[in-house]
């Protein structure tokens, strides 16, 4: 793999924001809504890796599914 090179930029003062190149992103098969993980190395380098996936269930799904992933809370009392 080539060179990658990225601007650090600050747009509001509050947290700093980085783009990923498009290239780095296709070889390592991330996609939007993935969550990476920055870490350093024993050598002191960045390491960048995918701990998790986007949630792909939506509100079109059964509560049940949607409840299992983690995204509605439980009704007291209530059922699906």
């Amino acid at each position: 793999m080539g060179s990658n090179k990225s601007v650090l930029q600050f747009p509001n003062k509050k947290q700093f924001i980085i783009t990923v190149p498009k290239g780095l992103v296709l070889a390592k098969s991330w996609k939007q809504g993935d969550t990476i993980e920055f870490t350093f190395d024993d050598k002191g380098n960045l390491v960048m890796k995918k701990v998790g996936e986007r949630n792909r269930l939506t509100t079109n799904q059964p509560v049940s599914e949607r409840k299992r992933a983690g995204l509605v809370g439980e009704k007291k009392g209530g059922s699906d």
